[in-house]
């Protein structure tokens, strides 16, 4: 789960093994499993588009609502 302005870069970067495989980057669970389990195991979607000032709290809504398991972090913006 995750908000951001930019989604084209955060689309690009998640359908990017280099991007992800990169050793100057830090591995984070998502980028390990996009790896290990392949892009064709995982769905990105869009939940909702919101303004700026709602991203956060929208963000929190929807962890609370869905406990994705790849949220390591449980409160949104930290």
């Amino acid at each position: 789960m995750g908000s951001g302005a930019n989604l084209t870069v955060r689309l690009k970067n998640y359908f990017s093994i280099g991007y992800l495989a990169n050793p100057r980057r830090k591995k984070t669970a998502i980028n390990s499993a996009l790896i290990k389990y392949g892009l064709a195991n995982f769905k990105l979607e869009i939940l909702e588009f919101t303004t700026q000032e709602k991203c956060v709290v929208r963000e929190q809504h929807y962890i609370d609502l869905l406990n994705p398991s790849y949220n390591l972090l449980k409160t949104a913006g930290s």
